[in-house]
């Protein structure tokens, strides 16, 4: 057993509750329920059974996927000095020949399989097993090349790659091309080209463009793309999922709805207050009717905050045959992320999705510019502000 570790002793600190979690040597302290996102806990289809290969300074992401996921980790890592000659690998190899629901594991990391432990994953993907695949530069074996460009695009990638959030997340503004959904009759492959360098403590998520400024909700919806991918990888198919979430601004007065002769002054705090109205409507749409009866939960989550706030309405529900469900909201200005999620009558999540908002006060201010960059005791400064009415 020379050479590699093998963390079958520590799976209940990854899907149950416990004071710190050990991996390699870094211990990663319990962060209180509040700080993060469940997104999948218990899952409709049930626990996944996952077998994750990754270095040890890289598990961390493995504890975190495991408490927003309804998932069964069992994790094989290499020690530093492992290059897969050894006979260090027959647990791993043992865990793929049980036949799991989805492997986890980077490019990084299959480079250090040995040729056995290669076949063994192969035979694995071969009788169904999904894999999830961190791609960071590194080259993959011939053999898991070619059956990786055997692949068709998968049909239906928009339950998967809808409602992430991308759009305000700084490292995916541009969009989810680079994630790659791959699909046979049996088979169901993802690859997440990040792009190199990988990062030196995770397997699952991309280089940060700012690690010193990194925010607390970004990282949850890096998290959340994982959970879809590995569900899906594992063999979902959604009996329903939410295709867009709808922010209805306050409606300003028309003008035909004025009355005439009334003070330009007058008109325009009229005006002024619709817009800082803080109630919005935000609806909720299926992506086809609901084919059964849904509990729905919404979630307010800001970028820069830690708290987070729960919206669920009593008695109120998405009935069988309906594609819309609408919240009211009081928000002020400033971007957010919504999160919504789908519960069947076993409270198992269905579908989860999260939509980018922002809410406009009034005034928008949208420049400030000075009169010059440079002064003298004395002088004076005109500062002329630009601001954008409704």
């Amino acid at each position: 057993m020379k050479g590699h570790l093998l963390l079958a002793g520590v799976v209940g600190c990854l899907w149950m509750s416990c004071a710190a979690a050990q991996f390699g040597g870094i211990t990663i302290p319990e962060l209180p329920e509040s700080v993060y996102t469940i997104w999948g806990v218990p899952l409709q289809e049930g626990t996944i059974d996952a077998v994750i290969i990754a270095p040890p300074k890289t598990l961390g992401d493995a504890h975190e996927l495991a408490r927003r996921l309804d998932l069964k980790p069992r994790i094989f890592s290499f020690s530093e000095t492992d290059d897969g000659e050894n006979d260090g690998q027959a647990g791993l190899r043992d865990m793929l020949d049980s036949r799991p629901d989805v492997v986890l594991t980077s490019d990084q990391a299959l480079e250090r399989l040995s040729g056995d432990s290669l076949e063994s994953l192969l035979r694995s993907l071969d009788k169904g097993t999904g894999l999830v695949l961190s791609r960071y530069g590194y080259p993959l074996a011939p053999e898991l090349r070619d059956l990786l460009d055997g692949l068709e695009p998968a049909a239906e990638p928009k339950p998967v790659l809808t409602g992430i959030g991308e759009s305000i997340t700084p490292e995916w503004r541009d969009g989810l091309e680079w994630v790659r959904l791959l699909e046979s009759e049996s088979l169901r492959i993802v690859e997440l080209d990040y792009g190199d360098p990988a990062p030196t403590s995770h397997f699952l998520l991309p280089q940060l463009r700012n690690p010193l400024f990194a925010e607390t909700q970004y990282w949850e919806n890096y998290l959340s793309l994982v959970s879809r991918t590995v569900r899906w990888a594992a063999g979902w198919t959604p009996d329903a999922w939410i295709s867009r979430v709808e922010l209805q601004e306050p409606p300003m007065p028309e003008e035909s709805e004025i009355p005439p002769d009334l003070p330009e002054e007058f008109i325009r705090s009229i005006q002024e207050s619709a817009a800082r109205g803080h109630y919005r409507l935000l609806t909720v749409h299926l992506d086809e009717p609901a084919p059964a009866t849904y509990r729905v939960v919404g979630q307010i989550r800001q970028p820069g905050q830690d708290r987070v706030e729960t919206i669920e309405y009593e008695n109120r529900r998405i009935e069988e045959g309906d594609q819309r469900y609408t919240f009211d909201l009081a928000l002020g200005p400033g971007t957010y992320y919504f999160d919504v999620w789908l519960y069947d009558r076993r409270d198992r999540v269905v579908a989860w999705h999260s939509e980018p908002l922002t809410v406009h006060g009034w005034p928008q201010i949208r420049d400030l510019a000075f009169s010059t960059t440079v002064l003298s005791p004395h002088d004076t400064l005109d500062t002329t502000v630009t601001v954008e009415t409704p």
